[in-house]
């Protein structure tokens, strides 16, 4: 069996999360299709890099990014840094003619992301992005029967991505509150999710029209701030925040189906929540992921004194479930849907066949291609057009 060696781009917060999925993945999905060897870890911050070989069993580390991609003894790339640095680290990933996943956006612009695909279609090389949703068992099964017809002509896709930690002007200046670095706010942050969704459920979007604005203008800056923590620091300075901390958009797809999606920062009560509703001709499915092992579905077909909406509890007989656990209501989590994303990469990288991965940089280039188009919507008050390329 071939052992594919790993070399991790980024030692933080998604760091932990690949390392467990990968470290987990030979256990959940028996026999596994390769072994898989954490073998080098690299990270600009020396502290971070010696503490994410110790913290997750990688055999070293290195500090320049560019000396773990050309090391002999690393097989494949996986990029787990901030936005800003996606574009340069998987371009030069690609050169190297290694397969690569590289977390979500591919770049901060429209057109960086198509770089980055071109580049990936000219390497034919196995290339992956990180939109896990595609890989929880209630939402591959919500596909399987839209794709049956079992939901008839899909008239309408509802989704919301909420979350409530920029909540307050105390909350300091952090990476995703930058433009610069970020791209976007909560649109690029956690609504591309949504719309990663939508295209694997629904299909193509055809055009957009959108409304964001940005509740907080100013920011404090501190030192070391993190992600949802609100703890007393001392105040630098104030930086100007540019991005959208909410934002909503219609959608029309090209198949003829409607879209509304909602997306903020600012939603008290949301830790970080993510539903969808889709309506057709036949029936109709709800999702949430507080409820990630639960699908509702309504038949339209039932006998009108039998009709209402069924709940769903994903088991062993559902997507990934003989994977996990033997029975329903023992549930899946975060890490969980990670070794499934990653059960598909590294057997496209043990098989060579760039299509057996759950989403590629075809689909990263077109979540940015759409996230452009809401920006340029809600900036121009207009529909805005999406080529179908």
């Amino acid at each position: 069996m071939d052992t594919i060696r790993i070399g991790m781009i980024g030692a933080g917060f998604m760091c932990k999360l690949h390392s467990i999925a990968l470290k987990n993945y030979p256990m959940y999905f028996f026999p596994p299709e390769a072994n898989v060897a954490l073998q080098c870890i690299a990270d600009s911050n020396v502290r971070l890099a010696e503490e994410g070989m110790a913290r997750y069993g990688y055999k070293e580390y290195e500090e320049d990014w560019t000396k773990l991609i050309a090391r002999g003894d690393v097989d494949a790339i996986d990029i787990v840094t901030p936005n800003w640095v996606h574009r340069e680290m998987a371009l030069e990933a690609l050169k190297s003619g290694k397969p690569v996943f590289c977390e979500k956006p591919l770049s901060n612009t429209l057109e960086g992301a198509r770089e980055v695909y071109e580049a990936a279609r000219s390497a034919r090389v196995v290339n992956a992005v990180g939109y896990n949703n595609r890989c929880i068992p209630a939402v591959t099964l919500a596909k399987q029967m839209i794709e049956s017809g079992q939901l008839g002509e899909i008239y309408t896709f509802r989704t919301q991505y909420m979350q409530d930690w920029a909540i307050g002007e105390d909350v300091p200046m952090e990476w995703r509150l930058d433009i610069d670095k970020a791209g976007s706010g909560a649109l690029g942050d956690i609504c591309s999710h949504a719309i990663d969704l939508a295209r694997y459920l629904v299909g193509n979007f055809a055009k957009v029209a959108a409304k964001s604005r940005t509740i907080i203008k100013k920011r404090p800056v501190s030192e070391s701030a993190v992600l949802g923590l609100k703890k007393k620091r001392e105040v630098l300075g104030y930086q100007e925040v540019k991005v959208d901390d909410e934002v909503e958009f219609l959608v029309e797809f090209t198949n003829g189906a409607t879209g509304i999606f909602t997306s903020s920062r600012f939603a008290y009560g949301h830790k970080n929540t993510l539903d969808f509703e889709v309506y057709g001709s036949r029936g109709a499915l709800k999702f949430t992921n507080e409820y990630l092992w639960e699908l509702q579905y309504y038949s339209g077909t039932d006998p009108e004194d039998r009709q209402g909406y069924k709940k769903i509890k994903m088991g062993p007989m559902h997507p990934y479930g003989m994977s996990f656990w033997p029975i329903a209501d023992l549930g899946v989590g975060y890490a969980d849907l990670k070794c499934a994303e990653m059960s598909h990469f590294i057997e496209a990288v043990s098989k060579k066949d760039p299509f057996l991965v759950s989403a590629n940089f075809y689909d990263g280039y077109k979540a940015c291609q759409i996230i452009d188009a809401v920006q340029r919507s809600a900036r121009e008050e207009k529909w805005v057009g999406i080529t179908d390329d």
